[in-house]
């Protein structure tokens, strides 16, 4: 009897004991508050957890899903806190109002899917708003994004999220006050930094929104949007490459419907040095300057905006204006350097040189050489008063 009382005790304690295994299996923040480093999802598990202040943690995906607990944001990454995404698996958020990932430390992008996939908004009213949006991935930390991530909302549906921008750098309102949408010392950092260097992102009012305060650098990857805009800026934005499409309206559009010029938060300075730009190309204000890039796009501007074009191939007719002195756009639509033609009399009648603005230069320094220019028009003018004596 004894015998069988102490097997049943044995048993009954491993009864007890397994679930709390396995709960300590599934809670992740628990693992993270107790400094583990490198996590491996085992399964899809329905848990909102948040990387600390002077945590530096990794999480791989594994293939799994982690969809958020009711009314929190899915992953929130503190300020001080650092995390890097790997592996395939999805990060989803089914709450109003929260996200898959919100950032006030740094974060690193390797893998995964980053969605809103109970997203019901259908346009930009409050009517169409719905009961389920906000921003996939907002961003008031130092976000970096590499290839293998795709960032969406309602599961890449091209006639909802259209409400909220998919990811959202910078604040909606810097001066607000509120740390979700205004820059709050000690909770986040003034200016954002978002650097995209490879990666998929579909949806959204606007895919890609530099808001106030937000630094943004692009690299690579597509963005590609249905309602409203693939790109737009408020503040600094570079794009060095990546493929940008606006299916219904803008690839890229400077400032938005509220527009206001502040230095410090709103600067609305954008520079396209190359790149694939499907979609027309709007500044509300402040400057878009474009050095290179493949362009099917028409360009407009209002107000005191500018839009200077010095490089770059353009498969639709644009406003000569915005085009920079000395540049010119050929036949094929290129932008190339003006020509100088140079006559010079001589006996045998006008000589005729046409040197591109490339030949002016200096090969040591890459400079226009203007004193072997001014020499020429010199050996030009002598040339010329010779002739005109010869004729008296």
């Amino acid at each position: 009897m004894k015998k069988t009382m102490a097997m049943l005790l044995a048993l009954l304690l491993v009864a007890v004991m397994l679930p709390v295994t396995a709960m300590a299996d599934e809670n992740l923040q628990s693992k993270i508050d107790a400094g583990e480093t490198t996590i491996t999802l085992t399964k899809n598990v329905t848990e909102s957890i948040t990387i600390p202040k002077d945590k530096t943690v990794t999480l791989n995906l594994n293939g799994n899903t982690l969809t958020n607990e009711a009314n929190k944001d899915t992953i929130t990454v503190a300020l001080g806190g650092t995390l890097t995404i790997e592996g395939a698996g999805t990060v989803d958020n089914v709450t109003d109002g929260k996200a898959a990932l919100y950032n006030n430390g740094t974060v690193v992008l390797n893998g995964g899917t980053y969605d809103r996939s109970a997203e019901t908004s259908t346009g930009k009213t409050t009517a169409e708003r719905g009961n389920n949006s906000w921003y996939t991935v907002c961003n008031h930390g130092t976000l970096t994004i590499n290839s293998g991530v795709t960032i969406t909302t309602a599961g890449k549906s091209t006639d909802k999220g259209r409400f909220s921008s998919l990811i959202e750098n910078g604040y909606q309102n810097q001066a607000s006050g509120n740390e979700r949408t205004g820059y709050v010392n000690g909770t986040n950092q003034e200016y954002p930094t978002l650097t995209i260097n490879g990666g998929e992102f579909f949806g959204g009012i606007n895919t890609i929104k530099n808001d106030d305060n937000g630094i943004a650098k692009i690299n690579g990857g597509s963005s590609t949007n249905y309602y409203q805009s693939s790109v737009q800026n408020h503040h600094k934005m570079t794009i060095n490459n990546g493929s940008f499409t606006g299916e219904a309206a803008w690839s890229v559009l400077n400032c938005g419907a509220d527009c206001v010029y502040n230095a410090d938060h709103d600067a609305h300075e954008l520079v396209i040095k190359n790149g694939n730009f499907k979609g027309d190309v709007r500044a509300n204000v402040g400057s878009v300057k474009i050095e290179g890039g493949n362009f099917e796009s028409s360009f407009t501007k209002e107000g005191n905006a500018t839009i200077e074009i010095s490089g770059g191939t353009f498969k639709k007719d644009i406003d000569k204006s915005y085009i920079v002195d000395g540049k010119k756009l050929d036949a094929n639509g290129n932008v190339v350097p003006e020509t100088i033609t140079i006559i010079v009399p001589s006996e045998g009648g006008n000589t005729t040189t046409t040197p591109s603005t490339d030949n002016t230069k200096n090969p040591s320094t890459g400079a226009n050489d203007f004193v072997g220019v001014a020499a020429a028009l010199a050996v030009v003018s002598v040339l010329g008063a010779a002739v005109a004596v010869r004729k008296k």
